[in-house]
């Protein structure tokens, strides 16, 4: 019964991530996210999306980092799906690394949390400015741990 639970928070939180990250590419592309101009300030650091999003850090070959976002955000929601499928798959090789779906979405979300760790501090040291829907996707991968 915990584990229902579990599985549902973290649909949950795939959900809010995708959704997020589709906001992002889309506002990437337009140019015009709705947080821009540094008006207010947290904790002293500008909130100003628009420049953190349009920065020269804001692409990695060519692609969004939010689009990226999205794809790590659709893996965990496509792992958490096919869990069965993953567990069958697993147990037929006798993976030594894995032992079930639920490792293989650890270490995707473990690599999403450090990934997002370097985006805080790109923002905050580098930029000195926050976008609060990439924060958002930082709280919901934390949130998933």
């Amino acid at each position: 019964m915990k584990m229902k639970y579990v599985n549902l928070s973290l649909f949950i939180g795939t959900i809010v991530g995708i959704a997020d990250t589709f906001y992002l590419v889309n506002e990437h592309y337009s140019g015009s996210v709705s947080c821009s101009g540094a008006q207010e300030k947290i904790l002293g650091v500008p909130v100003d999306c628009g420049y953190v999003t349009q920065s020269q850090y804001s692409e990695f070959i060519g692609f969004p980092l939010a689009f990226l976002g999205l794809l790590y955000y659709i893996t965990l929601f496509l792992i958490l799906y096919f869990e069965k499928s993953i567990n069958r798959k697993i147990q037929n090789q006798n993976q030594l690394y894995l032992r079930d779906a639920f490792d293989l979405f650890l270490i995707v979300n473990i690599t999403g949390f450090i990934f997002s760790m370097y985006l805080v501090y790109l923002q905050l040291i580098i930029l000195n400015a926050i976008c609060l829907y990439c924060m958002l996707s930082v709280l919901t991968t934390t949130l998933m741990l």
